[in-house]
């Protein structure tokens, strides 16, 4: 701890260059990376600038009598590290020649293809989405397909790369290492049609994935040679088994604890009650039950312990760690976090193999560098950054913040003060057990105050309470994985005791089941911010970096500048909460959800509604579209979702949305009200909120959110619709919104009848700006409808293959289409201008 405290005291420079070097090695080629990224670079110059450093390192350890500063040559050598980054990022991203993405171009093309399986096909989750009963397809599955042929006009031709396979349908008897022919559609990725949408496209290019192989149906792939798996397989196989059995074995299945347990120690999340999923996520505990760093270091600590009570030394102990740990590796599903975090604790085991004493910077810095000599690209993915910080948040941070918290708990309870021998027995569990919850509080704070920056930037959310329900949840996460991996461990040697303690361990798990659905229930504080600058973001972590590593003289400057820092930051989070939730002019926002609807509407102020969400040909739709573009937005409360009508493209991604956002109400006409009571997906939904809280409410003439703009229902007329011999489009609603001298008018998917009768009704009808009525059908489109109301700017919400069909307007006409022009946003300022812009194609008007 002296030495610590010298060393701390010295330069920033000669803290780092002398006791962990490694540091600046690791951000040097983090920067080239992130340069190369950025400036695509030709790979010539920074190969150039790597051996002009290598050269003149060399002459100068050649020339005896040069003794350089430490900082020259942690200099030269940062220096190289960022042209290393730099070229092994250029070589990650250069495809080879025969590469398949270079037989396809932008438009998808019919392909015959062979290749080797390389993973299990994986079933599409169903669970997630409650309309997904409703769905016109059966559940597909995906696997990727490492490339060998590809027929052409010519024969047989050889190439490389992977492709991702989607398959309609299931594919049990596929394996990996299965040789097989597919008959699919090639085509590339495409980009994201909505704001806050994930870019599958970007995700798989960082892993060089580049083209997506569809196939219809099972019959379409053609196992040429089912192999035998590889030995490595086999024993993988066989590890899975065993831990199953070992963790299972001679207990009674428990509805909630098994799976819970399967999470907790197996990674095997897909049998996990979706509602403990979403009290996880929720409470911002889903980290427990995704294997990561944490259950790593607490399976190491355990077999350290037990090597320990056994007599070993430390060498012993390391060596068996890195044994256990490979072996647990090989177990749990192969996922990037568990394999961060097996590397990082066998770098721990291995310097201390070496006889080295370990220095938790150099070697977390270290695992990175490996890492990201391997696969370049993670550096930009959210799950390696979150891992990266909040490690470091917990080795920079921890024992500062646990210092702190210590003079003000122990060192200031008098009972606490007293030597050890006048303590009573029970003072002095008392006193254990509040340093226990110190060191909890510690580690908890600082690893969210290294995880803050990255959650917010890519999440646009802030979770301040994460950290104290991650501690009041991690003693009963540690005593159900040390119960679980004692379970494992006796499951053999002694099943009498193996079973008692899967008793205890299913029982702590139901607890914590229901611990863990209490917290949600209770409420949790969670501050949606929306979009914010990378800027923000940086400035956040050199404000962490000043706090730990700054040197001030003189105290109150120290606390004026720190308070300024702190108050920027706050501040400019206010500011863009603020600037997203209160607004001078009405904005609204077509998703893309290809055939369906969901129409966001942010009033002047800070109301906001949601007009339908639902889509046909888009799966899960509120999950993966909806509420991205709510939590990009900085959206967290909806003051109402209307429903124009029961059609299940309106509507099939409202239970996910109420289940994540608060709703003020739910609002539906009389004929969707009438169906709601019948066997139907609008009786579907409403049982579906029902079971949320949320009750279905009549839209009448008392409904208004605000006095600016004017809203006005002019459709459907109770006197013109009260007969079942109208169909149900034409009873959908159609709304007119007023505002600074323009009308925006929301069709929904009226047909020829409701179209003339509102022209009838309202003969002076104009309108700026159309939705289009039923996705921009022509058949169901009276002549005379669009011209009458003489608009500006039409949206088309349809799929890509209705697009070619849909309607077109004249040439006075400006159309938006989502499936190509992605979702299209309207803004009309307080002065009457107005701006349409599209997502996709940025197209703007």
């Amino acid at each position: 701890m002296f030495d610590e405290h010298l060393a701390e005291r010295a330069s920033l420079s000669e803290y780092f260059f002398s006791r962990s070097p490694l540091v600046p090695l690791a951000c040097a080629f983090i920067a080239g990376l992130i340069i190369q990224h950025y400036f695509n670079s030709p790979v010539i110059w920074p190969l150039l600038i790597l051996v002009l450093c290598t050269i003149g390192s060399l002459v100068v350890i050649s020339v005896k009598k040069i003794s350089p500063p430490l900082n020259i040559i942690a200099c030269i050598a940062s220096v190289g590290f960022v042209c290393l980054g730099a070229i092994r990022l250029a070589s990650f991203n250069q495809p080879a020649p025969d590469n398949i993405s270079n037989f396809v171009a932008d438009e998808k093309v019919l392909a015959d293809i062979q290749g080797i399986v390389l993973t299990t096909p994986k079933p599409e989750d169903t669970d997630a989405w409650q309309f997904s009963r409703f769905s016109w397809t059966e559940p597909g599955s995906s696997f990727y397909l490492k490339l060998e042929n590809i027929k052409t006009n010519s024969g047989w031709q050889k190439v490389t790369g992977t492709v991702r396979v989607q398959l309609s349908g299931s594919a049990d008897d596929i394996k990996p290492g299965d040789s097989i022919r597919a008959f699919c559609w090639l085509s590339r990725f495409s980009p994201p049609l909505n704001p806050g949408q994930f870019d599958v496209k970007k995700y798989l290019a960082r892993r060089r994935v580049l083209l997506a192989a569809t196939i219809s149906s099972r019959d379409g792939i053609e196992i040429i040679k089912s192999s035998r798996p590889a030995v490595f397989l086999r024993v993988r196989n066989r590890l899975r088994t065993i831990a199953a059995q070992a963790l299972f074995g001679q207990t009674l299945p428990r509805e909630n604890a098994n799976p819970l347990l399967a999470a907790l120690l197996l990674g095997e999340r897909t049998d996990l009650n979706p509602v403990i999923y979403e009290a996880f996520r929720k409470t911002n505990l889903a980290h427990f039950i995704c294997l990561s760093g944490m259950h790593m270091g607490i399976l190491a600590a355990f077999v350290w312990f037990l090597c320990k009570t056994a007599g070993l030394t430390k060498r012993p102990r390391a060596f068996v760690c890195i044994i256990v740990i490979t072996l647990y590796v090989l177990v749990v599903p192969p996922r990037a976090a568990t394999l961060r975090a097996a590397v990082i604790c066998s770098f721990f085991c291995i310097s201390v193999i070496v006889r080295q004493r370990p220095n938790p910077l150099n070697t977390l810095s270290f695992a990175a560098i490996v890492l990201l000599l391997i696969r370049p690209m993670d550096l930009f993915n959210a799950g390696f950054q979150l891992s990266y910080t909040t490690v470091l948040g917990i080795l920079l941070f921890e024992r500062h913040i646990r210092n702190s918290l210590f003079e003000m708990t122990i060192d200031r309870i008098k009972l606490f003060r007293k030597d050890s021998s006048e303590l009573v027995f029970s003072m002095v569990w008392l006193r254990v057990i509040t340093i226990f919850i110190v060191e909890l509080l510690a580690v908890g704070l600082s690893a969210w105050l290294g995880g803050a920056g990255v959650l917010l930037f890519h999440f646009g959310t802030i979770t301040p309470s994460a950290f104290l329900w991650t501690v009041l949840a991690f003693p009963l996460v540690l005593g159900i994985l040390i119960l679980g991996f004692l379970k494992i461990l006796l499951a053999a040697l002694l099943p009498t005791l193996s079973l008692l303690i899967g008793i205890l361990a299913t029982s702590l798990a139901d607890f914590f089941a229901w611990f863990v659905t209490f917290i949600a229930a209770f409420g949790t504080l969670r501050i949606t911010v929306g979009k914010v600058s990378i800027i923000l973001i940086l400035l956040y972590y050199c404000f962490l970096l000043i706090i730990r590593f700054g040197r001030f003289r003189k105290y109150p400057l120290k606390k004026t500048f720190f308070t300024a820092m702190a108050a920027v930051i706050i501040l400019s989070i206010g500011f863009i909460k603020y600037r997203t939730t209160h607004r001078r002019g009405l904005e609204l926002t077509c998703l893309s959800v290809g055939h369906g609807q969901a129409v966001f509407i942010a009033m002047p102020g800070n109301k906001n509604f949601l007009l339908d969400a639902g889509s046909l040909s888009i799966k899960n739709p509120g999950q993966r579209i909806v509420l991205p573009f709510l939590n990009q937005k900085g959206i967290s409360h909806l003051d109402a979702i209307i429903l124009s009508h029961d059609d299940i493209d309106h509507l099939n991604a409202v239970p996910e949305i109420v289940s994540q956002c608060k709703v003020d109400g739910i609002y539906v006409n009389s004929a969707f009200l009438q169906n709601a009571n019948t066997f139907s997906t609008a009786g579907f939904l409403r049982n579906s909120l029902n079971n949320c809280g949320h009750q279905l409410k009549l839209l009448d003439d008392s409904f208004q959110i605000q006095q600016n703009p004017k809203i006005r229902f002019l459709w459907p007329d109770p006197n013109i619709c009260s007969g079942n011999t109208i169909s149900d489009n034409d009873k959908s609603l159609v709304i007119l919104f007023e505002f600074a001298g323009k009308k925006i008018l929301l069709c929904s998917d009226i047909e020829v009848f409701a179209q003339s009768n509102i022209l009838s009704a309202y003969p002076n009808l104009k309108a700026d700006l159309i939705v289009m009525p039923h996705h921009g059908s022509t058949r169901n489109l009276l002549d005379s409808f669009i011209e009458r109301l003489d608009p500006h700017i039409v949206i088309i919400s349809c799929s890509r293959s209705r697009y070619e069909k849909a309607f077109r307007p004249k040439e006075n006409v400006t159309a938006f289409y989502t499936p190509i022009d992605g979702a299209v946003t309207v803004k009309i300022k307080a002065d009457g201008e107005i701006v349409a812009t599209g997502f996709a194609k940025h197209s703007k008007l």
